[in-house]
């Protein structure tokens, strides 16, 4: 009895050598394939940081172009402003504007009361305000919300950047 202990005793441990030795062989073959794959890792974390960087360069670029353009925008609508004022001024003279300005800001509709009459020079006026001030403001709005669309991306490009470097210097 004690020789079938003993035999058996024997084979657990023989066995138990094997499975030792055979996951320090599989343990070392994945290290040895570990490093080719870190080294390819690294390459393209490296490559997307290189890319992210042109990006942002280009993005720093084009935020201080719109910037330049939107200022631009900004004073040409401030001219056209001006200059609709001296149209109006020469067409309507300074009773016929405030009194329109007194239509406008109290949201009446200016063709109220009019049956059938022919369009009148003021109406012409303020239909042609209108126009150029919704084509100004609507260039204005559409240029900042491309720059805020500019600086949204490149905060997302920076906090990955960031992630990525940390998350790099980490597995090293």
């Amino acid at each position: 009895m004690i020789w079938v202990f003993a035999v058996v005793v024997v084979g657990l441990i023989a066995v138990l050598a094997e499975l030792l030795l055979s996951y320090q062989k599989r343990a070392h073959e994945l290290r040895l394939l570990q490093e080719p794959l870190r080294r390819r890792i690294r390459g393209h974390a490296k490559a997307m940081q290189d890319a992210v960087g042109g990006i942002q360069a280009i993005a720093t670029e084009q935020v201080a172009e719109f910037t330049t353009q939107l200022q631009g925008l900004a004073r040409r609508a401030d001219e056209l402003r001006e200059a609709l004022l001296g149209l109006e001024q020469q067409v309507l003279g300074d009773a016929a504007r405030i009194a329109a300005h007194d239509d406008l800001i109290e949201e009446v509709d200016p063709n109220a009361g009019k049956i059938d009459a022919e369009e009148t020079p003021e109406d012409s006026v303020h239909r042609a305000q209108e126009y150029l001030r919704q084509e100004v403001d609507g260039h204005r709005l559409s240029m900042q919300r491309d720059v805020e669309v500019v600086r949204r991306t490149l905060v997302l490009l920076e906090a990955k950047l960031r992630r990525g470097a940390s998350t790099t210097t980490d597995n090293t």
